[in-house]
């Protein structure tokens, strides 16, 4: 196993010498070593690889389970419920939550858990890693519950 002192990309190896983590350190990530290799594995043809483009035998068989989607270039992708709004929001909210809710009509549960409470600084929508645009949805499910309550009235 390679012990990394924080995430994948930007950690620094903890070698055997090492004997703890350091005040500073955010994550501890275990990686196992790739120990087996093919001898020009990219030249040869097989059943058992996948690849997103019809180039390995492999096109035969059923779809790579992952599918290439527009998303992968940055444009808005699914939630992640990373928590990182969370962690920004001045209220004290869970805007991802709150984006569910609404994501899937249910305006209610998303009042219940504190869409009224939203300041609408746009923290959560700056932070957002799938740069969903929480500011912009949040705003405008406020309108429509204001209008609604306008036509009780």
């Amino acid at each position: 196993m390679r012990v990394l002192d924080g995430g994948v990309l930007t950690g620094r190896i903890i070698g055997p010498e090492q004997k703890g983590l350091d005040m500073e350190s955010v994550a501890l990530t275990c990686l196992e070593e790739n120990t087996k290799r093919e001898v020009l594995a990219f030249a040869q043809a097989g059943l058992d690889k996948h690849s997103y483009t019809s180039t390995f035998a492999s096109v035969f068989r059923p779809l790579f389970r992952e599918k290439y989607t527009t998303a992968l270039r940055g444009e808005a992708r699914p939630c992640i419920s990373c928590g990182y709004c969370e962690d920004v929001c001045p209220a004290e909210l869970m805007p991802h939550l709150i984006y569910r809710y609404l994501s899937k009509d249910r305006l209610e549960d998303a009042c219940r858990v504190g869409l009224e409470k939203c300041v609408e600084c746009g923290l959560c929508s700056f932070v957002c890693l799938s740069k969903i645009e929480h500011l912009k949805v949040f705003r405008e499910e406020r309108r429509k519950c204001e209008d609604e309550k306008d036509s009780r009235e």
